[in-house]
């Protein structure tokens, strides 16, 4: 009977022992596939990207950078683009932001609900902006 028990016992933790090592790998995984922000730098703070946004949003740039500090983005590039195609497609931009810590703008609108054809227009038409504000400053 005693042995019947010890043997019942490991094959009750040997797969509770498995599973445990392998959410822990997994949640390893996550942790190290999270990519850094980058920090804004004088062209980020005083460009035409930050001038798009003020004038998009109504925010001031301190607003704009707690924001962008708060955001899943990965870039300033990145931030911009969600800003202006949540404006554009009025869902909400905080939403989105918080997506962008598992995927790019696209992915993230989808995953809000935003039909695929949809999301991609409006994530090209806030590159198409945001090249014309680069154009238009130099």
């Amino acid at each position: 009977m005693r042995k019947f028990v010890i043997l019942l016992s490991f094959l009750i933790l040997i797969p509770l022992l498995t599973f445990s090592q392998s959410m822990n790998i997994g949640l390893a995984r996550a942790a190290a596939s999270e990519v850094r922000q980058q920090a804004l730098g004088t062209e980020q703070l005083t460009g035409p990207r930050m001038q798009l946004v003020r004038q998009r949003t109504g925010l001031s740039q301190d607003q704009i950078v707690k924001l962008y500090n708060a955001s899943g983005a990965k870039n300033f590039g990145q931030f911009v683009c969600a800003m202006l195609a949540a404006q554009q497609l009025k869902v909400d931009s905080s939403a989105l932001l918080e997506q962008l810590r598992t995927g790019c703008v696209r992915e993230g609108l989808v995953r809000m609900g935003v039909d695929r054809e949809r999301s991609r227009v409006a994530v090209r038409a806030a590159l198409d902006e945001m090249v014309a504000a680069r154009k238009s400053a130099a």
